[in-house]
């Protein structure tokens, strides 16, 4: 798969890069091309967006594919979990990166406990949340996946009723984790299934990073400061542009027409 339809928050539709492969080689080169992989929010929602755009061509490729996620799930020795959404350290990785138990990223000792970000799970936790098939209202409950939402409750609910509804199965969308914990603190990626697969979300082996059928797709970055940024920008052109007027009309280029315009520039008319 080289693109997939991606719809943006203006409402439009864009072709998004998908990057399939290792994600130890497919991370970094998305990065380069300047995207930010997307989060397992971010596939729900273009879920949701395909299914209501009428478009079944599009809907059955995002229902129809798993995809991975750059939303971390880092492993503690003492069986507790953190889900990590769009986690840096996994966008950091490459195809030098030394992986262990499963393609996961080897954590330095105490790092689990030092990140803020994310929510963190406990053994309990995740042993009652975990590696079970859900009914509709349990999904919709369910921490892990709404952590994996990234704290939305209205996309969660909106998403456990779509799949419900398509797939008429009482239960479905498992939180897979290995059961088994590491010897040592680590991460891998979440990756949701297919509508095929239950939706399930895969934060067990399946989350390693360094598998053959890794599969990223790339978005934009979130444009931070647009308001802040924009002022000055079109503060500095708008001087330039005055600066050519002023030439022009000083040498005698400029029509009575034109000359009126400089002198609405100079004024502030415009208000740019």
């Amino acid at each position: 798969m080289d693109n997939i339809q991606y719809k943006q928050k203006e409402g439009n539709f864009i072709q998004a890069p998908v990057f399939d492969g290792k994600t130890i080689d497919k991370m970094p080169e998305l990065v380069a091309q300047g995207y930010t992989p997307i989060s397992v929010a971010g596939i729900m929602e273009q879920r949701i967006n395909a299914w209501q755009s009428g478009d079944q061509e599009l809907a059955k490729k995002w229902s129809s594919n798993f995809f991975d996620s750059a939303d971390g799930i880092i492993y503690h020795p003492d069986g507790r979990i953190k889900v990590v959404p769009e986690s840096q350290t996994l966008r950091e990785i490459n195809s030098n990166t030394p992986l262990k138990w499963y393609g996961s990223l080897p954590l330095q000792e105490g790092t689990f406990d030092s990140i803020t970000e994310g929510v963190e799970f406990s053994k309990t936790e995740v042993e009652k949340f975990a590696n079970k098939y859900l009914k509709q209202n349990e999904a919709r409950e369910n921490p892990i996946w709404l952590a994996l939402a990234q704290d939305d409750k209205e996309l969660l609910k909106e998403y456990v009723g779509q799949v419900y509804s398509k797939l008429n199965d009482p239960e479905l969308m498992k939180v897979c984790v290995s059961e088994k914990s590491p010897k040592f603190e680590c991460e891998r990626l979440w990756c949701l299934g297919s509508l095929g697969n239950d939706s399930n979300v895969f934060g067990n082996n399946y989350g390693g990073l360094v598998g053959i059928n890794g599969r990223l797709v790339g978005v934009a970055p979130k444009v931070q400061d647009f308001a802040e940024v924009t002022p000055v920008a079109t503060k500095i052109n708008l001087e330039a542009l005055v600066g050519d007027f002023k030439t022009l009309s000083e040498e005698g280029f400029l029509t009575q027409k034109t000359q009126e315009l400089y002198l609405s520039l100079q004024k502030g008319k415009y208000n740019l």
